[in-house]
């Protein structure tokens, strides 16, 4: 093999390595692990998106253990209201989460943790395969961004789609996720209520609905200015 081919195949093995370095891994009680992006955590599960950009809901009673990716700052709440605060989680195992914060290293119960939050930190524009009608819309924004969740079937565009992507590129505080609904009249599409594309749905940083169905980039606009405007 000469060198350059060398290179290109180092360069492929060295790029998967950093993935999986910087990825959320999850152990599975059947013996098999998956490594991601986890969204959310909470005592039922965790709503995952993995190396494929596939969104996975995963039960509680599936997963053995979570080792999350290094600095994988969120928000935790728990079940009594009694605790809201910002840290990094660390690892799930034996039914109790480990939680760094300005207090310190703590290990809370997983039947007491309500809601763990966790950002994107990947890229500003994903594809989310489902395969399947997945989770509520609002599950999938990520928290602390404006998510602009965009419809589409293989083997369409419009100039939408690139004036999206340019919004989310340049807008830190904006993401896009592109849907992939398979066919037109995919149980994807009919249980999200897609009936014609373009199809915008944008949420605000705590994953509230803003407007109604975009189809224009002046919609989605102002949308985004609303959104940044709640508190």
């Amino acid at each position: 093999m000469k060198r350059g081919a060398y290179a290109a195949v180092w360069g492929v093995v060295g790029a998967v390595c950093v993935w999986t370095a910087w990825a959320d891994q999850i152990t599975l009680r059947s013996g098999g692990t998956l490594a991601g992006e986890i969204h959310e955590f909470s005592g039922r599960g965790a709503l995952l998106v993995d190396t494929n950009k596939v969104v996975r809901v995963m039960p509680a009673a599936d997963m053995a253990e979570i080792v999350f990716a290094p600095r994988r700052n969120g928000k935790l709440s728990l079940q009594d209201g009694s605790i809201a605060r910002t840290g990094t989680a660390v690892r799930v195992r034996d039914g109790a989460l480990l939680f760094d914060s300005s207090l310190g290293s703590q290990f809370f119960d997983l039947a007491r943790v309500r809601l763990l939050e966790l950002g994107d930190r990947f890229v500003p524009v994903t594809t989310l395969q489902l395969g399947y009608l997945g989770p509520p819309l609002a599950e999938l924004a990520v928290p602390g961004k404006i998510t602009l969740i965009f419809f589409r079937v293989k083997g369409w565009s419009t100039d939408l789609m690139q004036q999206a992507e340019d919004i989310a590129k340049t807008d830190p505080a904006v993401v896009l996720r592109y849907i992939d609904i398979g066919e037109w009249d995919s149980s994807v599409a009919r249980g999200y209520g897609v009936t014609s594309l373009p199809d915008v749905r944008v949420f605000d940083g705590r994953r509230n609905r803003v407007g109604l169905n975009a189809s224009n980039r002046t919609r989605i606009e102002r949308y985004v200015q609303e959104a940044k405007k709640k508190p």
